[in-house]
Order: structure tokens, then C-alpha cells, then sequence
């Protein structure tokens, strides 16, 4: 099902190709897309969101949804959640995010990531994250002080 769907989709981000082929296996995907009972993991939820983003492509109702809110139930991966964060500020197809759960996924962010043991690639990641967030929120989020010095090495 969900781990299925979010890896084909993760390698298709990663490669940036989409095609009318895979635009049918989106669209016959959707259902699992869709469904929060698919979406049960963070890890699934964000490469998802991510993987369309980076693609361009628009959300399936409810898979935004089922990442913030698999995102700010617990403790997700590092990876997950900056995979998460970069969908969101890369997607202009996105459904409307609150102000509110976009501070709140900052601060979890910031909870599971270790700024120390951060790798180069996704501390870069974060830095563009960073920028979206002070620049295109109504009101300016910024990292803490260790994790925005390891960003801008990197970034």
C-alpha cells in the first residue's frame, strides 16, 4: 500500500521525471494516496508529499493533512520531517497550511534534529526551509540559533 506508493513516488522526485505514463499510476494510486489508514506512517506520508512537490504536481485530498498530522503526533524522523517542510514551501499546488501548523512543525523540526549530527545534504535542505520561512510566512519562523549556523555552513 502506503510504503509502495511513497517509495515508487520518492524515486520519480528524486530522478525529476514525470510522464503521461506516470500520470496514470498517479491517478490510480489516489485512492491510496488519500486514505490516512494508507498513510500511517510519517515516513510514507512525507516522501509522498515531497516526491509531488518536487514534481510539481498537486496534492491528493488528505495526504497533506495525514503527514502534518503524522508529523505532529509524535516523534518522525529527521529525514521525514524536512522532506515534509521542503514539499510544503516547494508546492505552489498545495492545499492551504495553517500559519499555526507550519510554526508547529518548525518546532518539532527542531525537537527530533540533531544539529551536531545533521547531515551537510539535509542541513542545506533545511536552510532553504529556512529562507521560505522567514521570507513567505506572515510572520517570520527562524531555527534556533545552533541549527540555523549549521544550515547556513551548509546551505
Amino acid at each position: 500500500g502506503g510504503r509502495l506508493v511513497s517509495n515508487i513516488l520518492w524515486s520519480f522526485g528524486s530522478l525529476r521525471y514525470w510522464d503521461d505514463n506516470l500520470q496514470h499510476f498517479l491517478h490510480t494510486v489516489t485512492p491510496v494516496l488519500s486514505s490516512p489508514a494508507e498513510q500511517s506512517s510519517a515516513r510514507n506520508a512525507c516522501a509522498s508529499v515531497w516526491a509531488l512537490a518536487v514534481l510539481d504536481l498537486p496534492f491528493p485530498p488528505g495526504l497533506l493533512e495525514a503527514a502534518v498530522d503524522r508529523c505532529l503526533a509524535g516523534d518522525p524522523e529527521p529525514r521525514a520531517i524536512t522532506a515534509l517542510l521542503i514539499g510544503v514551501a516547494a508546492s505552489i499546488k498545495r492545499p492551504i497550511i495553517s500559519s499555526r501548523s507550519i510554526e508547529s512543525l518548525f518546532r518539532v523540526a527542531e525537537s527530533v534534529i540533531d544539529a551536531e549530527h545533521l547531515p551537510p545534504t539535509l542541513a542545506a535542505q533545511l536552510f532553504t526551509v529556512q529562507l521560505w520561512g522567514h521570507c513567505c510566512l506572515p510572520r517570520p519562523l527562524y531555527w534556533s540559533e545552533r541549527l540555523l549556523q549549521k544550515t547556513v555552513e551548509c546551505g
